[in-house]
């Protein structure tokens, strides 16, 4: 709890509490409204494949300018943009189904600026030695919490209140963490509160802070394993994220409630993976530890989508949320850890960037093959790839613990505080 005592992580982190929980009343409701609308699994599809494309878009550009430009100013203003932007939602109905896509794809543009720039503050506000690997293990049960919350209330509202409601929560949520970030920022720039360096030192030409970045993450193993094995696991995610809604309602016969209660079950087991997560980041056995999380999520997306009781199949996906939180926060505590801070916006994008193209391919993939294969021979597809991600995790990532190495040193942040604190490594990895 002591993070807890820190003002600028408390408010950091309950504003992103309180916005991602915003954000799955839409997880749970954009899919079914869609669905509802058109009764087209292909519609669906779109919808999930529409938030992806602005990854294969924006991340060299947001990389750079997170890196140039004071990193809480870009959340504060990518938080208010998203605020009024989602408001739109309201005017998407059937003859206007069009807007839903160009809202999504607005929001996630949006969101290509932000979750870099929010990768960049947590080790600004907490450092990077042993508070870092408790920090991401706050932000894990978060992503339990917001799942266990935010996807039965979406369900719930929903089914209430329309999807209306749901998108003036969803914009609301936004508004809040914005002022939270307002907070975060005043509390850094006052005496004794100063976090390290924000707002790192710009240089003229893009393209070298690109090279740079590029230089770097080619030439560090572990980071470089860790991109490609989880970009395969958010393939697999987004193949089989298309797939849930229509498999719910049609082989589980469960409509926007029963999704919502899977959306929560798996947030269940986020909740639990928050000390599994940070004891395999602590101990640094990346192989054994990465290995071991993929297998058991494949097992289990297995059963999942191979049984038609519903009691099962939210038992399946609880268990998945475990290992599944457990590997995200080790890719994010060794991305934190791993990579010097003026070079965090780059290296944070360069990871979002393959996940998402990953996840876009996969999302595609099982969109148009599902009709022809059906349901079921996509999702065993998707399971032996998942399988080929763990193996790839034995035979990329080191075996013991993995020893500190230094980063670029030539551009540093301009700050008064030290971009680390003194005595620890910059780039260990």
């Amino acid at each position: 709890m002591t993070l807890l005592r820190d003002r600028r992580f408390r408010l950091l982190w309950s504003g992103q509490l309180l916005s991602n929980i915003g954000d799955w009343f839409l997880v749970v409701a954009v899919p079914v409204y869609v669905f509802q609308l058109t009764g087209s699994t292909l519609g669906t599809g779109l919808a999930l494949v529409t938030q992806m494309v602005p990854a294969l878009i924006w991340p060299p550009l947001a990389g750079v300018l997170v890196d140039r430009m004071d990193r809480l100013t870009v959340m504060i203003a990518a938080d208010v943009a998203r605020a009024w932007i989602m408001l739109l939602l309201v005017l998407a109905e059937a003859d206007r189904l069009w807007l839903v896509y160009v809202v999504l794809l607005a929001q996630a543009s949006l969101a290509q600026f932000f979750l870099p720039a929010r990768q960049a503050v947590i080790p600004a506000v907490v450092g990077r030695g042993k508070e870092l690997g408790h920090a991401n293990a706050w932000f894990s049960l978060s992503g339990g919490i917001m799942r266990i919350a935010g996807a039965p209330l979406g369900g719930l509202v929903y089914a209430t209140a329309g999807f209306h409601a749901a998108v003036l929560a969803d914009s609301a949520s936004y508004a809040i963490s914005a002022s939270t970030l307002v907070g975060v920022r005043a509390l850094s720039r006052s005496p004794g509160t100063a976090c390290a360096a924000t707002r790192p030192a710009p240089h003229p030409q893009a393209a070298v802070y690109l090279r740079e970045a590029v230089a770097f993450l080619r030439g560090h193993r572990v980071l470089w394993g860790l991109l490609l094995v989880s970009a395969v696991f958010e393939g697999v995610d987004g193949a089989l994220n298309v797939l849930l809604v229509p498999y719910a309602v049609h082989t589980l016969n469960s409509g926007s409630g029963g999704v919502g209660l899977l959306f929560a079950a798996l947030g269940g087991g986020f909740l639990l993976s928050a000390p599994v997560g940070r004891w395999v980041a602590e101990a640094r056995l990346l192989r054994v530890g990465v290995a071991a999380c993929l297998a058991v999520i494949d097992g289990c997306f297995a059963v999942l989508f191979h049984t038609h009781a519903f009691a099962v199949a939210l038992v399946a996906i609880g268990i998945v949320g475990v290992p599944g939180g457990a590997f995200v926060l080790v890719v994010q505590v060794e991305l934190q850890r791993g990579t010097p801070s003026a070079l965090l916006g780059r290296i944070g994008s360069a990871f979002a960037a393959a996940q998402m193209t990953a996840a876009l391919l996969g999302a595609t993939l099982s969109s148009v093959a599902v009709r022809p294969l059906g349901l079921t021979v996509v999702a065993d597809a998707a399971v032996v790839v998942l399988l080929l991600g763990a193996a790839a995790a034995v035979a990329l990532l080191p075996a013991g613990p993995v020893r500190a190495r230094a980063g670029p040193t030539r551009r540093r942040a301009a700050h008064p505080v030290s971009a680390t604190p003194a005595g620890e490594p910059d780039a260990p990895g």
